[in-house]
C-alpha cells in the first residue's frame, strides 16, 4: 500500500529522530533500510513507527549495529589492561580497524 506524503513527511522525520539519539548521521545507508521497513501504527491517541516484527525504530538500530552489511565489524581486539598492545596497536584502535575488550 503506498504511503501519503503526510505519512512519509511523519515517517522520515521518526527516522531522523531515532538516528540522531543513536548517534547517526541522517544519511546513513541504515536510514533507507528502516524508512522502507516502516509503518505507522496507532493506539488510537498517539501515532508511532514501527519496522519489521513489530519493533521500535531504536530497536531496530540496535539490531542492526550488529550487522556487518551496515556496520563493519573491527577484526582485532585489544584487551584494555595490555598497556603494551595498546601503544602498538594505537593507530588501528583509532581507525576502528581494532577493539579495545
Amino acid at each position: 500500500m503506498a504511503r501519503t506524503s503526510a505519512e512519509n513527511g511523519y515517517i522520515k522525520s521518526a527516522i531522523g529522530n531515532a538516528m540522531a539519539r543513536a548517534g547517526l548521521p541522517p544519511d546513513h545507508p541504515i536510514a533507507g533500510v528502516l524508512d522502507f521497513n516502516a509503518k505507522i501504527l496507532s493506539t488510537g491517541r498517539d501515532f508511532y513507527v514501527t519496522v519489521q516484527e513489530g519493533r521500535s525504530l531504536d530497536a531496530q538500530i540496535r539490531v542492526m549495529r550488529k550487522d556487518a552489511r551496515y556496520f563493519p565489524q573491527p577484526s582485532a581486539h585489544v584487551d584494555h589492561r595490555d598497556m603494551n598492545k595498546l601503544r602498538e596497536s594505537f593507530d588501528d584502535i583509532v581507525s576502528g580497524k581494532t577493539v579495545v575488550e
